[in-house]
């Protein structure tokens, strides 16, 4: 069967969805505003939530602070902890939570509660719990178990581990994402296609075999996304496999710039927080630029596809992630084999920890990351983003514009190591 075009393919079709997304887009912003006058109307609020992860950082007097990371009841908490208070991570605690210093914008994204009074409530007893002590038990070392903890289960990475991990370009396999799901999938999806196919031509010949095994590894996918508590990068990622699933069985082309466009939108309407997610919109960039590398060097040989996949896309997203973020190393060069690299070991590491040997690296691992680089600083101008981003959206149609933004980004990252400013 030929695959269709697309979803929607006449624009009163297009008017009738954007209309739809419009009106459920205005209802999730009600409700979440709703949600934030309740909050307010009182001074302070008592919440139960989950303690995620702490980290240390250094504040303006140089002295050490403790910063905790706490989910409750829909919200993300940011608050410092006391010296007395014992590790937060993955225990049940109740925050006296002042609701006079936050605005909607920071209800719907994160809310700093200051000195905010904390109390322990007791351990997690739960999957999650049990994970990451199963997980932090295999190393010894505070940098790799915070290293692994955030491959896993998204926790946050100590200012430390973000430092090492920008002087490598590493921010995209340390984020849980489309590419985790992907190799997750590819591990999930013979354990269960080979019970499956013995059940099915037993008892339901019928069925389509593909369609149900695909179906099943994303419902097995969906309790690991729920349990690393629905960041925005993976959310999407979840969905746009959902929609992925959905269109095959419809018989409607998969990779596509509208499915990319439509699982946005949806996701959005029924959660505006997202739209306030840099890591949401740097995720969804990410797969425009994968597809439209796709959709000129898509065919032919497929190693030499993904090969030059890697570090097209390292070329073609450093404008973008150099108007956030101006960190440059030359250790970053190195992200496009580290990237394919780790396609490998992500898949060999969970079988490491689940035979209890996740540490039998971590000496070698942390000998690299710790190796001495530069810094260097790099910042994308706004107008230079702009032509960028306008050019990007023609070369979905046309392969010159294609060529155009290869040959930008390729002199903007030339350009930005020959006269990249060191700092200290």
């Amino acid at each position: 069967m030929q695959p269709q075009a697309g979803l929607l393919r006449t624009p009163l079709e297009w008017f009738w969805f954007v209309g739809i997304w419009l009106l459920m887009t205005l209802v999730s912003l009600s409700w979440e505003y709703y949600g934030y006058r309740q909050l307010k109307a009182m001074p302070q609020v008592r919440l139960e939530g989950v303690g995620v992860a702490e980290k240390v950082t250094v504040n303006r007097f140089g002295h050490p602070t403790r910063l905790g990371k706490i989910e409750a009841d829909g919200l993300v908490l940011w608050a410092r902890l006391s010296s007395h208070l014992p590790d937060i991570s993955g225990k049940r605690v109740e925050v006296l939570l002042a609701t006079k210093n936050f605005d909607f914008v920071d209800y719907m994204t994160r809310i700093w509660a200051g000195e905010a009074n904390i109390r322990l409530l007791g351990s997690r007893d739960d999957t999650y719990t049990l994970l990451r002590e199963w997980i932090a038990s295999q190393h010894q070392d505070a940098l790799m178990r915070n290293l692994f903890l955030g491959i896993y289960l998204d926790e946050p990475l100590s200012p430390l581990m973000q430092q090492l991990s920008n002087n490598f370009g590493l921010a995209a396999m340390l984020t849980l994402s489309g590419l985790n799901l992907a190799l997750l999938s590819a591990l999930l999806y013979p354990l269960i296609f080979y019970p499956y196919r013995f059940l099915q031509e037993r008892f339901f010949p019928w069925r389509h075999r593909r369609i149900d095994v695909l179906a099943i590894t994303l419902i097995v996918l969906g309790g690991y996304v729920a349990l690393t508590g629905f960041p925005p990068s993976l959310t999407r990622a979840y969905a746009m496999a959902w929609a992925a699933w959905l269109f095959y069985t419809k018989g409607v082309r998969l990779l596509s710039f509208e499915t990319l466009t439509l699982v946005t939108m949806v996701l959005i309407a029924l959660s505006p927080r997202f739209a306030l997610s840099l890591g949401f919109w740097l995720s969804v960039i990410g797969v425009f630029y994968i597809f439209l590398y796709l959709r000129w060097y898509g065919e032919g040989n497929k190693i030499w596809v993904y090969v030059g996949l890697n570090f097209w896309i390292f070329v073609a997203m450093a404008p973008v992630i150099h108007f956030w973020f101006d960190h440059l190393t030359f250790g970053q060069l190195s992200s496009p084999i580290t990237s394919m690299l780790f396609d490998l070991i992500y898949p060999l590491s969970i079988l490491l920890h689940l035979v209890g040997l996740g540490g039998v690296a971590d000496d070698w691992i942390k000998d690299l990351l710790l190796s001495p680089v530069a810094p260097m600083k790099l910042s994308t101008p706004l107008w230079f983003l702009v032509l960028y981003a306008i050019l990007s959206l023609l070369a979905i149609k046309e392969r010159g514009a294609f060529m155009a933004i290869t040959l930008l980004a390729l002199l903007f990252v030339v350009m930005g190591y020959w006269y990249g400013e060191y700092t200290t």
